[in-house]
């Protein structure tokens, strides 16, 4: 009888720990959200919401109609209702909204791939602490010339499902809102692409107005100059201006001596992105005979 007695017992613990212990439904719907988190949302066609999402470090998610929604420590069912809340009148109560966290798969290798404008490609390991995106950035090899770090993109795979986050690193490195970082996962890839380069004349030439460089190409003032038709009679070649944005929203003009860089004496100022070329009129034009 004692074999029977413990066989009965072992049912009769394994009913208890049944009916305690969560399943992992209900425990994915309990515990609140974070920044390592990715989540899918459901929503009427007519929202265009539908898709994944990740949870950026400042504890939100960006999504459309609405922007940023704190989700940091709600359950999915509370920040279903912030949801909600924040979309208003544009929906109600029978529209069926949903939110399912997007579970990682158990195991996958803690690399993370640099690709696209990098000056050189590759994977590395992550290390035990956190790390960010703009930290990744900031710690690669380096980058092209025309990078384009406004828009570097975050690809996350969550099961079958693609997670793609757009991010301004510029704006993080220059020490802008770091909330919108977001923490790396093993798996996940940084694609950084060239961005297109486009430069403007005004001012004393034939034809004011921008002109678009290839991704890579460079060119100097002179060229961009020539480019936009040349300079007409009343421009000043020696105080030609190139005004560059810098830090804090600040312009620092460069000044570009057409004269000394054709004979010679200076060189020419690459241009960068962004750019403005400034041609002004000399202080010494002959004033029309009466």
């Amino acid at each position: 009888m004692k074999p029977f007695s413990e066989f009965i017992s072992a049912i009769l613990l394994a009913a208890v720990c049944a009916l305690i212990a969560p399943s992992s439904a209900s425990a994915q719907t309990a515990r609140g959200l974070g920044p390592r988190d990715s989540i899918q949302i459901s929503a009427p066609e007519s929202l265009r919401m539908t898709g994944p999402y990740t949870v950026r470090m400042g504890g939100f998610i960006v999504a459309p109609r609405i922007g940023r929604l704190q989700v940091k420590g709600l359950t999915l069912s509370e920040a279903e209702k912030a949801l909600r809340h924040a979309l208003g009148d544009a929906v109600s109560q029978e529209d069926r909204i949903s939110l399912k966290l997007l579970e990682e798969p158990p195991y996958r290798p803690r690399t993370v791939s640099m690709t696209g404008a990098f000056l050189n490609e590759s994977d590395f390991e992550l290390p035990i602490t956190d790390l960010t995106v703009s930290q990744a950035v900031a710690d690669s090899s380096g980058w092209s010339p025309f990078a384009d770090l406004e828009h570097v993109r975050l690809i996350r795979k969550a099961g079958d499902i693609r997670v793609e986050s757009h991010l301004n690193v510029g704006r993080i490195l220059d020490g802008g809102d770091g909330k919108t970082d977001i923490l790396l996962l093993p798996g996940d890839e940084v694609r950084l692409a060239e961005s297109e380069i486009w430069i403007r004349i005004e001012g004393e030439v034939a034809k004011p107005g921008s002109i678009r460089l290839k991704p890579g190409e460079i060119i100097g003032a002179g060229q961009a100059i020539e480019r936009s038709g040349g300079l007409s009679p009343a421009a000043n070649r020696r105080a030609i201006q190139v005004i560059r944005a810098g830090g804090k929203n600040r312009e620092d003009p460069l000044t570009v001596d057409l004269e000394a860089i054709a004979s010679g004496e200076a060189a020419d100022v690459a241009l960068r992105a962004g750019d403005k070329v400034l041609v002004s009129a000399t202080a010494h034009v002959n004033a029309p005979s009466k």
